[in-house]
This record gives structure tokens, C-alpha cells and sequence, in this order.
């Protein structure tokens, strides 16, 4: 399997990380995606609501609790 330089492997340490998260170094710049929170396409769809919760600082995924 290629893997881009980007690639982290998927195991308990990678998770420990504190630079997992939307937040960048880079003041208004979000990262959004798979590596923001967890792995594969929930992952990806947890990332979109951890970034939308970062720009509209407030808790944007309790919105798909109360619809």
C-alpha cells in the first residue's frame, strides 16, 4: 500500500497526541478530515463536526443531538 507523507499510522500513540484537532499554528486556518480526530470515514465525518465546532467556537456537534 503506498502511503503519502502524511500518512500516521493508526495506533494508540498516534491518538495520544495533542495536535490531533482542527487548531493549527496558524491563526483562522482549521484542518478538517479523517486525521483531526479519528480513522476512516466516521472519522472523517467526526473531524468535519470537530472543525465546524472550532470556526463557530461552540459545540456544533450537540446540534445533531437536538436536530
Amino acid at each position: 500500500m503506498r502511503r503519502g507523507p502524511e500518512y500516521r499510522a493508526r495506533t494508540p500513540q498516534r491518538f495520544a497526541l495533542r495536535d490531533l484537532g482542527a487548531h493549527t499554528h496558524n491563526p483562522g486556518l482549521l484542518l478538517t478530515g479523517q486525521d483531526v480526530a479519528s480513522a476512516g470515514v466516521s472519522g472523517a465525518i467526526l473531524g468535519g463536526g470537530v472543525a465546524a465546532s472550532a470556526a463557530l467556537e461552540r459545540d456544533a456537534l450537540e446540534d445533531l443531538e437536538t436536530g
